[in-house]
């Protein structure tokens, strides 16, 4: 009988001293590596300015702040929480010449945890970056301010929580895959800017897109960039009848959808409040 143990997990100790990454000293089992989890607890501050020894990490659970400077930052867990940002004090910020790669998973965004993608930085996920996941008022935030974001899918407010989670792109390269914005806060149509996805700038490309599936509020906000989308593209197709709004704006920009039905409005059921506009 052959028996498999679970991965250690090395947390933040900060034994060190400093805020290194790579020094042994400030992790109780070392510098984590292959088939090791990592842990940073809240109100603690990280740096990964060098590259690690080891080829990648399994997973990591970040209550704290983590600043990704260099490349090498390999995550080599699988699941929806091989990256997991949780916490109202959580940030994971990917800097110029910061790369972090998810080799067999995806990331999430948690508990109001937010991140952000600088110019000359790249986050690359095999699986989908979440924002929000399962609990009322469970959201998360993610910025693209100029860098590289790729992933097999974008999914805001996955589990269709009574929340406001929000994506924004300010510009760089964002290869999104399966584009999902579900359910916006409970009471209205929330303010521009505020929740939904939000294209300022950059190229962005598709593989499908679908603003609101859930049984409530939800928006999309295009004011610049060029955003291309190869697969179908869906404004309202809410799982139950609704009277609630789905708003697809663009003020400027590019938007295209490549799909041979062209971009869908209403779907499923009749008593869906839809507003389509393009005013630039």
């Amino acid at each position: 009988q052959c028996l498999t143990s679970p991965a250690q997990t090395a947390s933040w100790t900060g034994g060190g001293g400093t805020t290194d990454w790579n020094n042994p000293l400030n992790w109780d089992l070392g510098v984590p590596a292959e088939g090791t989890n990592a842990a940073i607890g809240a109100g603690i501050t990280v740096d990964y300015t060098n590259t690690m020894t080891a080829g990648s990490f399994a997973g990591l659970t970040l209550n704290g702040v983590l600043n990704v400077s260099t490349n090498g930052f390999v995550l080599g867990a699988s699941g929806n929480a091989a990256g997991s940002v949780s916490g109202s004090s959580a940030r994971l910020f990917v800097n110029d010449g910061g790369v972090m790669e998810i080799t067999n998973g995806a990331v999430q965004f948690v508990s109001s945890a937010a991140g952000s993608v600088a110019v000359g930085g790249r986050l690359q996920a095999t699986g989908t970056i979440n924002l929000g996941t399962s609990g009322s008022g469970n959201v998360g935030f993610l910025t693209n301010s100029g860098g590289v974001l790729t992933a097999s899918g974008l999914t805001i407010n996955p589990n269709n929580n009574s929340a406001s989670a929000l994506m924004v792109i300010q510009g760089g390269t964002n290869n999104l895959g399966a584009v999902r914005i579900r359910r916006a806060g409970p009471s209205s149509l929330p303010a521009l800017n505020s929740d939904g996805l939000v294209i300022n700038g950059g190229l962005v490309s598709m593989t499908s897109l679908l603003v609101n599936d859930g049984n409530s509020f939800g928006t999309m906000l295009v004011t610049g960039g060029t955003t291309t989308n190869t697969g179908s593209s869906a404004v309202g197709q809410q799982n139950a009848g609704s009277n609630r709004s789905t708003r697809f704006l663009q003020t400027g920009g590019l938007f295209v959808s490549t799909a041979t039905e062209g971009i869908r409005i209403g779907v499923n059921f009749s008593s869906q409040t839809i507003v389509f506009s393009v005013t630039g």
